[in-house]
């Protein structure tokens, strides 16, 4: 494991925004359909960050959030 990834990690930064599409992604559920690695404009943030950006109208994936996937 990389030492940024492991940092991340340890301070909760476990979720990743695809700001061109406006979805979030769980790391800790990750799934081969999400592509993360090919997410130029994204940023880590924590769960409770996720659940409030959920609130003012992101969407959560389809694979790995489907609780939280408007369709």
């Amino acid at each position: 494991m990389k030492l940024i990834n492991f940092l991340r990690k340890l301070f909760g930064f476990t979720y990743i925004v695809n700001e061109n599409t406006k979805e979030i992604h769980d790391t800790k559920n990750k799934h081969h359909n999400c592509h993360l690695e090919v997410i130029y404009q994204k940023h880590f943030i924590t769960k409770q960050t996720a659940y409030k950006l959920i609130e003012s109208g992101y969407n959560g994936c389809r694979w790995c959030m489907k609780e939280f996937d408007k369709g």
